[in-house]
């Protein structure tokens, strides 16, 4: 190349051309490197996230489990105990015991299509507090009060409770694993197994304090009405506590 040709216009646009792309390349090589800089920094964020989120899901099934052991407690005295408490504890006898056994028996065909159709319109959770304030409600009619109607109605309330609670907190369950077969089966047969120790050893404590307490009936079923406030004391005060620390939380990102 001459003197001549290398001073031209054309050959200076060309250098200056090749400069910007040189220092182009060196500022994408920069940007490239920040993008990848930004990248490695979301990933440990991104594994807190799901780790929270794991403890948070683990945190909601162990209430769950608790909550399905104490429905056994606010269960199975009535379960057991109701007719005789009619028949002897009220004087009523063994005819009027059989009535309510039916409508016992009516409470608890119409319960789990009842409770599902509430889950499915107000969400499991919300349906599982109706419910036991339902109960709740149903078992102080029922110590409270000799009126038949009254007590044929709380009886029938109690009855859609014990089937009724399988749609709920199995719901609950799907809500809690989605997408995941395998571990809803098996959370479901932990709650079941769980469910059933405790209806056992309910079943023995309650003939138990029945026979020690002179045939008092009415300190059973106060018992498991305690039992269901317990449960859903529990509930709710894990609803405050994690919305509170999901308060705080969103409280330190900002700062």
């Amino acid at each position: 190349m001459s003197a001549h040709d290398a001073a031209s216009p054309t050959a200076a646009l060309d250098a200056g051309g090749a400069a910007r792309q040189a220092s182009a390349s060196r500022a994408g090589g920069s940007d490239g490197d920040g993008a990848a800089d930004k990248s490695r920094a979301g990933k440990p964020k991104t594994a807190a996230a799901h780790a929270a989120a794991d403890e948070d899901v683990k945190r909601a099934m162990t209430i769950l489990y608790i909550q399905y052991a104490l429905m056994a407690v606010g269960l199975v005295p009535m379960m057991i105990f109701l007719v005789d408490y009619v028949a002897r504890g009220l004087g009523l006898g063994a005819q009027q015991g059989a009535l309510f056994w039916i409508a016992y028996g009516i409470g608890a065909i119409v319960g789990p299509m009842m409770y599902g159709a509430m889950g499915d319109r107000i969400t499991p959770l919300v349906t599982s507090r109706i419910a036991m304030l339902g109960q709740i409600a149903a078992i102080a009619v029922l110590v409270s009060t000799t009126n038949i109607p009254a007590l044929i109605l709380a009886t029938l309330v109690i009855g859609t409770f014990p089937p009724g609670i399988v749609p709920i907190y199995l719901s609950q369950i799907q809500r809690l694993l989605p997408g995941n077969a395998e571990r809803q089966s098996a959370a479901w047969s932990r709650a079941t197994t769980i469910y059933a120790l405790c209806q056992a050893l309910v079943g023995y404590a309650s003939s138990w304090l029945l026979a020690a307490s002179g045939g008092q009936h009415r300190l059973l079923f106060i018992l498991a009405a305690a039992g269901l406030v317990v449960s859903l004391a529990i509930e709710l005060t894990a609803r405050l506590l994690t919305a509170r620390r999901a308060g705080l939380t969103m409280d330190a990102t900002r700062h």
